[in-house]
């Protein structure tokens, strides 16, 4: 399963915002015809500014990684070439693996909440600040289809980044309920040097930037130990 999400849409006029909705399926379309996704098949959801789409049965999530998004980030680069920066369209993807429950009214599952929760993580909105595309996928996809992949996937291009998870309602050693993070990986195009971090100058405030920069460092760390992929 895949959702997408158009970064900073609510910001442009109504006219804007129509044709970056317009391009994004454009885009998203073709990409799929190329990375061999029958577009026809897919189970599709309009989120406004993003929609979520379910893959057929047969179509892996191997595939939605390696064909269908190296596909969308070089439509997107085309497109944008040139554009001034305002009518550029910049997409967020996450891609995440599991079971669904259908019923009358779409699909509901826990995994589906993980997957949008990755796609609309704070610690992605504030590392993504320029650049055509993002890709985010969970931990689980991370480690079965990333670190296992062979020459077509370089894992030390994906940053670890904490994704805060529902509340379960338990309360943790300050007397507050529990936020458990999950510790999902990004891919970035290549952002300015942030210099120091500047809490008050983000909408998620300090505790995520406090657990993104303990958790990064401890999964850098980690990468670092390996031997070369």
């Amino acid at each position: 399963m895949a959702a997408f999400d158009i970064c900073d849409f609510s910001s442009g006029a109504p006219r804007l915002m129509l044709h970056k909705r317009y391009t994004m399926y454009q885009v998203i379309q073709e990409a799929a015809g190329a990375a061999e996704l029958s577009w026809t098949d897919c189970e599709r959801e309009d989120r406004g500014d993003g929609f979520f789409l379910l893959a057929p049965p047969g179509y892996s999530v191997h595939s939605l990684i390696i064909s269908l998004a190296p596909e969308i980030s070089t439509r997107l680069r085309q497109i944008n070439k040139g554009l001034p920066a305002k009518q550029q369209l910049r997409l967020r993807m996450a891609v995440h693996d599991g079971e669904l429950t259908h019923d009358d009214h779409g699909v509901v599952s826990p995994d589906l909440n993980l997957l949008f929760r990755l796609l609309n993580a704070p610690a992605l909105r504030a590392r993504f600040e320029q650049g055509d595309f993002a890709l985010i996928v969970s931990d689980d996809v991370y480690e079965r289809v990333i670190e296992w992949d062979i020459a077509m996937i370089e894992r030390r291009d994906f940053t670890p980044l904490p994704v805060e998870l529902t509340n379960p309602g338990r309360p943790g050693p300050n007397g507050k309920d529990e936020k458990p993070v999950h510790v999902a990986y990004a891919s970035l195009p290549p952002q300015p040097d942030p210099g120091p971090i500047d809490r008050s100058a983000h909408h998620e405030g300090p505790d995520v930037h406090a657990q993104l920069e303990q958790l990064v460092q401890r999964m850098q760390d980690l990468l670092d130990d390996d031997p070369p992929s």
